[in-house]
């Protein structure tokens, strides 16, 4: 009789205790499944504000490179536009250096046979003493360059 006194005991204590731990088990799992539920949405926030951080960093290197190229665009864009100066005005200092020298030999071959003074006053270089006299009007009087352009 103890016997089966003992094994009721044991056998209600046993349910017992296999109850609780089912009941220990599933609240457990609801609350690791709630706790899993926590961390992936914490995830999720942490993923979007690195996808941010990220997109911003990305938009202002970006945006420092787009500034970058367009200063030194403008700097090239400068300097070409300051070497095709240079070029033109060379090409119109070479013109202008032509038609004076070209006006001062008309000037000279009108004056010379009209004074009588001839050569003996004028410089042995003929040719030298024309550029040189060019380039003075053109260095004292520049407008004359770029009154054609």
């Amino acid at each position: 009789m103890i016997e089966r006194f003992t094994s009721t005991i044991l056998k209600e204590e046993r349910e017992k205790l296999e109850a609780e731990y089912a009941s220990l088990l599933s609240q457990y799992s609801w609350e690791a499944q709630k706790y899993e539920e926590e961390l992936k949405k914490k995830a999720k926030e942490e993923l979007k504000r690195y996808e941010q951080e990220l997109q911003e960093w990305l938009q202002e290197k970006l945006t420092e490179k787009k500034h970058q190229c367009e200063k030194e665009l403008a700097e090239k864009k400068k300097a070409m536009a300051q070497k095709v100066k240079e070029e033109i005005l060379a090409l119109f200092r070479k013109k202008a250096k032509k038609d004076v020298e070209k006006i001062a030999k008309q000037a000279e071959e009108a004056i010379i046979p009209k004074t009588g003074f001839g050569i003996k006053y004028r410089p042995k270089g003929k040719k030298y003493y024309i550029s040189a006299l060019a380039d003075e009007i053109i260095d004292e009087h520049p407008e004359y360059i770029y009154a054609e352009m």
